[in-house]
C-alpha cells in the first residue's frame, strides 16, 4: 500500500507543478495577450469603418516572429495552444479586415492561414498530450486493480459501524479514503485531456467552415474579373472600370446600407491604386468630403491628359 500511495502522489505531483506553472507570467502567456489585444484593437476600428488600418495594426503584429509551439510538458503544451489559438483568431480577423478593406486576394490568404494555423496546433497538442494522459491512465488502472484485488477486505470494513473499529480498521480506511482521493485527482486530469481534445476539435470545425470562408471570395473575385473583361468602357482595363463605376456612384449603389458602400468603394481602391475619384467617394460616405468635391474629381478623371 504504501508504495502505491508513492506512486500515485509523484504522478499527481510531477503534473501538479507543470499545470501550477501555467498560472506564472512568462513571454509566450504574454505573447499570447497582446496578439489578443491586437486583435479587439483591430475589431473595434473595423467596426468603426477603418479596415485598413485595423489591417495595418494586424499585419505589425504578424511581422514579430511567433515563439515555437513547445511540448515539451503538459503546461507548455497548454500555452503554446492559446498562443495558437489567439494567432488564428488573428488570422481570421485579418480576412475580415482584409475582405472590408478590398483586399479580397489577401482575406483568401488569410481565412486559409487561419484554418491551417489550427488544424497545426491542435495535431501537436493532442499528439503531445497522449503520453502524459496515457500516464495518468496507467495509474488509473493501478489503483483500480488494487481496490477490486481488495473488493472482499472494502466490503467488510464498509460494513462495520464506524464506532466499532479497531485501530487497523481505522488505518485502512485512511488508505482507502487516500486511494479514491488519488483515484478522483487522476479521473480528473484524466478528464481534462479529453475535454481538451474535444475542445480543439471544434475549434478546428470552426476556423475550417463547410464551404470554406474563401470558396465564396475566390467565386465573387471570379465573378468581378469578368465585369471588367466585359467591360464596355474598356474592356479588361480595372481603371477605367472604377471610374466608369465612380460616375454613376449617383444610383450604383442605391439601397445599400452605408457599411456596404464603404466597403464596396474599398474594393474599387484596390482594383485601382491610382484613381483619384473612389478616395473622395470614400471620403464623402465616411463625411470627410462634399459632393461637389467628389464631382469634380469625376470631371477631372475624364479630362484627357495634358501632354
Amino acid at each position: 500500500m504504501k508504495h502505491i500511495r508513492k506512486s500515485v502522489i509523484a504522478m499527481l505531483l510531477v503534473f501538479g507543478v507543470g499545470f501550477a506553472c501555467m498560472a506564472q507570467q512568462n513571454p509566450v502567456r504574454e505573447r499570447t495577450a497582446k496578439i489578443g489585444k491586437v486583435s479587439y484593437d483591430a475589431y473595434t476600428l473595423r467596426t468603426q469603418n477603418n479596415p485598413r488600418q485595423a489591417l495595418a495594426m494586424i499585419e505589425e503584429e504578424l511581422a514579430t516572429e511567433i515563439p515555437p509551439f513547445d511540448t515539451e510538458d503538459p503546461s507548455k503544451v497548454d500555452d503554446s495552444w492559446r498562443l495558437y489559438k489567439n494567432l488564428t483568431a488573428m488570422y481570421d480577423q485579418a480576412a475580415s479586415c482584409a475582405y472590408d478593406g478590398g483586399f479580397w486576394e489577401k482575406a483568401v490568404d488569410y481565412y486559409r492561414k487561419a484554418g491551417e494555423t489550427i488544424k497545426e496546433a491542435s495535431e501537436k497538442s493532442i499528439v503531445a498530450f497522449m503520453p502524459f494522459k496515457k500516464r495518468y491512465e496507467d495509474v488509473r488502472t493501478f489503483i483500480q486493480a488494487t481496490l477490486d484485488s481488495n473488493a472482499d477486505a472494502i466490503k467488510e470494513l464498509n460494513a462495520k459501524d464506524e464506532k466499532d473499529y479497531t485501530d487497523a480498521d481505522r488505518e485502512a480506511k485512511q488508505k482507502l479514503d487516500k486511494w479514491q482521493e488519488d483515484l478522483d485527482g487522476v479521473e480528473k486530469n484524466i478528464k481534462y485531456f479529453d475535454d481538451f481534445i474535444a475542445n480543439t476539435e471544434i475549434d478546428v470545425k470552426k476556423y475550417n467552415p463547410d464551404p470554406p470562408h474563401e470558396d465564396a471570395l475566390l467565386q465573387g473575385i471570379a465573378e468581378e474579373q469578368e465585369r471588367i473583361d466585359t467591360y464596355k468602357g474598356g474592356a479588361g482595363n480595372k481603371a477605367k472600370y472604377v471610374e466608369g463605376i465612380v460616375a454613376n456612384y449617383a444610383t450604383y449603389l442605391r439601397g445599400w446600407e452605408d457599411s456596404q458602400k464603404i466597403h464596396f468603394v474599398y474594393r474599387l481602391m484596390a482594383l485601382s491604386p491610382d484613381s483619384k475619384s473612389a478616395p473622395i467617394w470614400l471620403a464623402m460616405l465616411q463625411g470627410n468630403a462634399t459632393e461637389a468635391e467628389l464631382k469634380r474629381a469625376i470631371q477631372a478623371s475624364r479630362a484627357p491628359a495634358r501632354r
